[in-house]
Formats: structure tokens, sequence, C-alpha cells
């Protein structure tokens, strides 16, 4: 049996959607297989991925880390035109 990839919303679509399929009414094309190369490359740049933030942080000098602390903290905390007219208001 072909399982649908999504079934609508609605219960009394779903279950005349279901009918359609069971009688064989309703064929839906065999789902999209990715190859084997495929899925063990996206797997290596995943986990590369989660090691090169790292291996990056760890190459910066703390004068650079500092600094790019510094500059994240500064657009965090930078005071907002909505905040400034509440503080007004008070």
């Amino acid at each position: 049996m072909i399982v649908p990839k999504s079934l609508p919303p609605d219960a009394n679509r779903t279950a005349r959607r279901v009918a359609k399929l069971l009688a064989g009414e309703l064929v839906e094309g065999p789902q999209e297989v990715k190859p084997p190369v495929s899925i063990c490359l996206s797997k290596i740049g995943r986990v590369g991925g989660l090691k090169g933030a790292k291996a990056g942080a760890d190459k910066l000098s703390p004068t650079k880390r500092r600094k790019i602390a510094r500059r994240a903290a500064m657009v965090r905390w930078a005071a907002r035109p909505s905040d400034q007219a509440e503080q007004q208001e008070l």
C-alpha cells in the first residue's frame, strides 16, 4: 500500500481520500528516494558544520573574540525606537 505524503486537514476530505486509496482509484507515485551517496554526504556535512563553529572560535585570539562579543552585546542591548518612546511617556 502506498502511503500519501500528506492528507487534507478536513476530516471528510481525508476519509474520501483514504477510501479512494484503498479502492485503487487514487494512485500516487512512489516517493523520491535519495541515492546512498547523497545521504552519506549530507550527514558528513552536518557533522562538519557542527564542528566548524567551535574550531573557528578556537582559532580566534582572545582580543578578537572580545571585540566580537562586545559588538554583539552592543547590538543586543541597543535601545530600540519603541523602547525610547515608552521611556519618554513615563
